[in-house]
């Protein structure tokens, strides 16, 4: 297995092209003409498009050049009510779809993709039953994420080509988020693209795509990676690929990119407080006062997070308390 690209999402990624290349997609789905890229997009029969996977889907497809291949066996693995494999299934793709909720998989059904309820963990195909398989922005929410990539890999034909888009923590961020739960951090991607793949470092400009869309966790960016299956080995994840110089020092962010990832740490970090993830929260808040000395309230708040967790839920009861409408004693009853 050899890694064939690795892209971590740039705003300015999504270029003209890659807008017009959606065109069809939204008109075949139904989506209202002009809906924003940043946004999910609903259409007719229950097909859905969510924000980012905008760009993922679309890029995918480019990237893959599936279109190319008409005829060809492929997989959506992990894929809810996508309208994009059933987008593939009319362009002459035979498409397959697996997801653990029924009445998704259903609204693919009758545009031709053979869906299936099933876990990615134990998919029910045989060895090497697809050209192309696809898992967009689903398998770092999984229990296991590395087997899960295991069974994508042994389902793919020898000589085809695997693609996966995660959400990704740059180097620093939280690897959990309270929306989505486990995301994918430069340790996981090591151990997945296996021993002897070159991970490229981090670069500030990484930084850029954070909040980009707004239904996203504030401090996660998606990442493409394309795999090719050039072995019949299966992967070996017990070690790391190499790593060169990780991370970004702050000395190398300009004050505008600084001022914007500190924002962008502050709001995680006062939703991880809300839901008690305290180490995450102080860490974040820390963070968020290194990049920007201005944002005082990032020092005052991270002071709070380290405040005994009684006196927390006491603080959180009282807040919740004045923050309920007054009517009469019901608004203060516990």
């Amino acid at each position: 297995m050899s890694l064939a690209e690795l892209t971590w999402f740039q705003p300015a990624m999504m270029d003209a092209a890659l807008r017009q290349e959606l065109v069809p997609v939204h008109r075949f789905m139904g989506a209202p003409e002009g809906t924003p890229l940043t946004d999910h997009a609903v259409g007719e029969g229950g097909l859905l498009i969510e924000g980012s996977k905008h760009w993922e889907y679309a890029y995918a497809i480019r990237q893959s050049c599936i279109l190319a291949a008409p005829g060809c066996r492929a997989l959506d693995a992990g894929c809810g009510r996508s309208a994009f494999p059933a987008y593939l299934a009319g362009r002459g793709v035979r498409m397959f779809g697996i997801d653990l909720n029924e009445s998704a998989i259903a609204c693919l059904r009758p545009y031709g993709v053979t869906a299936v309820r099933g876990d990615l963990s134990a998919l029910p195909y045989r060895d090497e039953s697809f050209d192309q398989v696809f898992c967009i922005s689903v398998l770092e929410h999984t229990p296991d994420p590395l087997s899960c990539f295991d069974e994508l890999w042994r389902v793919t034909r020898l000589g085809g080509s695997l693609t996966v888009t995660a959400d990704y923590a740059p180097w620093g961020l939280p690897a959990r988020t309270v929306a989505a739960g486990r995301v994918m951090d430069h340790a996981l991607l090591r151990r997945l693209v296996g021993v002897g793949s070159m991970v490229p470092g981090e670069t500030p400009a990484l930084l850029e795509g954070l909040g980009y869309f707004s239904q996203m966790w504030p401090t996660v960016v998606p990442v493409y990676l394309r795999f090719v299956k050039d072995g019949a080995v299966p992967p070996d994840h017990t070690g790391t690929a190499s790593l060169p110089e990780a991370g970004w020092p702050i000395a190398t962010l300009d004050s505008g990119l600084r001022q914007r990832t500190a924002r962008r740490c502050y709001q995680a970090a006062r939703d991880y407080l809300h839901h008690g993830w305290l180490l995450e929260a102080r860490a974040l808040f820390a963070r968020a006062y290194r990049l920007d000395r201005g944002l005082a309230k990032a020092l005052v708040w991270g002071g709070v997070a380290h405040l005994p967790g009684p006196v927390l839920c006491a603080l959180r009861r009282i807040q919740a308390i004045m923050a309920a409408p007054r009517r009469g004693l019901s608004a203060w009853s516990l």
